[in-house]
């Protein structure tokens, strides 16, 4: 079988925390959902995105290492599904933030003309 990008929704959950940004479901088919996704905060700089992020898959601890649940092989469909993740994540962000901006409009100092 073979997955296309497009096959593939994301499901962002913004969260108010300073190192994880959101939590991120994929939706595979509309049958099959993959929770635990994140994007967080890192110090360094993403190449692909030239961004601060880090996109996590979903993980579990071992002893001391960190061990991936789920890990695409195909590199192509792997960097376009963090690349889906990453820009569903500035959508989310940009809309959240222009919301905000939106509550701190009084409407009464707003002069419509005549």
């Amino acid at each position: 079988m073979k997955i296309d990008p497009d096959d593939v929704q994301v499901k962002i959950k913004l969260l108010n925390s300073s190192s994880t940004l959101a939590q991120v479901t994929l939706v595979l088919f509309d049958q099959w959902e993959e929770k635990g996704w994140r994007v967080s905060k890192t110090n360094y700089e993403n190449l692909a995105f030239h961004d601060h992020i880090w996109i996590q898959p979903p993980s579990y601890k071992s002893g001391e290492k960190w061990n991936q649940i789920v890990f695409i092989n195909n590199m192509r469909l792997y960097q376009e599904i963090y690349q889906k993740i990453y820009d569903m994540y500035c959508r989310e962000k940009n809309l959240a933030e222009n919301s905000e901006s939106s509550m701190d409009i009084n409407p009464d100092e707003i002069n419509i003309p005549d």
